[in-house]
């Protein structure tokens, strides 16, 4: 019996009548499509993975796709005599027809790292509405960006891609220290409404000083594990969430030849390759960053410093290791 995932399919709720035009153009997305016919679809948002499936049925009011996978190697309990068995819906931006795009098969466990993802240069130049446009940024340039580009005659312009451009400075750049909201003036931030993927303000604290190197990454790392979430006040005027740690034994070894090794407490080691983690992997983080691919328990982690340890004292003298495949779910720390 063929297996649905009702899960992914969202029946709506409420329609404002504003945003009808939206609706009718996301049903004609979904309308592309035809039964039987074969597809692409990702079922991660942070993997570029796509694989191969067939069209199952349409539902164009929660403007989704329901795909019937191809077998797929990472799921075998799926597959019934070389047959899938599992449906799953799959929201348009999550889908595509096939003479759209290479299906990007999952990373080779024995493949070397991408030297096609590149991590920030900071010896790079810039100079977007900044002093010289290299070195660390600090409070008073970021703010005078702010100022400088977000404003016309006093008036804020309420401009997105304004705070998302100066989130890519920062991002390549580093900061000299966070912005904080006792100490700094954030109105020009705040007045243009700098959030989500524009937040401003996020993008200082996870970037204080120069960009990561691979370099920096290399070595052996003692692990811990993320626990009960935990909260610092390092005294300028915030309070932040941390994780708590517990257990430990683990090590992480990480080679600039990009190998790697995980030993756990008590169990017999993993060893692999890892790969430069994207763009979109690093969030608001700028530096490098890399993947372990097929790590412990055979998940992708991905492998970052920790901007978050040691806030109000040293901060960025930790890794922090997350399940990528969890979006974050199972979290490490390393310590050297």
């Amino acid at each position: 019996m063929t297996k649905i995932n009702f899960s992914r399919i969202a029946f709506p709720v409420l329609i404002m009548l504003v945003l009808l035009p939206l609706k009718s153009w996301a049903q004609d997305a979904v309308n592309s499509y035809k039964v039987g016919e074969r597809v692409e679809y990702n079922d991660n948002p942070y993997k570029p993975v796509w694989y191969e499936g067939t069209v199952v049925s349409l539902y164009p009011p929660s403007n989704q796709v329901v795909i019937r996978w191809d077998p797929r190697a990472d799921s075998p309990t799926y597959t019934r005599n070389g047959v899938s068995i599992y449906e799953a819906g799959y929201n348009i931006d999550r889908v595509r027809h096939i003479k759209a795009g290479i299906v990007t098969k999952p990373e080779d466990k024995k493949a070397g790292p991408d030297p096609t993802v590149k991590p920030a240069d900071n010896t790079k130049t810039d100079k977007r509405g900044t002093a010289d446009g290299k070195g660390l940024m600090t409070p008073a340039e970021i703010l005078g960006y702010m100022r400088k580009n977000a404003f016309v005659n006093g008036v804020a312009k309420y401009d997105k891609k304004v705070c998302l451009d100066l989130v890519e400075q920062i991002k390549l750049r580093g900061v000299e220290r966070r912005i904080e909201v006792y100490k700094d003036d954030l109105s020009p931030i705040y007045g243009n409404g700098c959030d989500g993927d524009g937040d401003v303000v996020n993008a200082t604290q996870y970037n204080v000083g120069p960009p990561t190197t691979v370099d920096w990454l290399l070595g052996t790392w003692r692990l811990g594990k993320a626990s009960a979430d935990i909260h610092v006040t390092p005294g300028d005027g915030n309070v932040y969430r941390k994780e708590g740690t517990y257990g430990g034994g683990h090590s992480l070894t990480i080679n600039g030849n990009g190998s790697y090794t995980w030993k756990p407490k008590g169990e017999n080691s993993v060893q692999g390759t890892w790969r430069n983690a994207t763009k979109k992997e690093m969030d608001f983080q700028g530096g490098a960053g890399i993947v372990l691919l097929k790590g412990f328990l055979g998940h992708d982690w991905i492998v970052r410093k920790d901007m978050l340890a040691g806030l109000g004292k040293d901060p960025g003298q930790q890794i922090y290791v997350g399940n990528l495949e969890a979006w974050g779910g199972e979290r490490w720390f390393g310590a050297r």
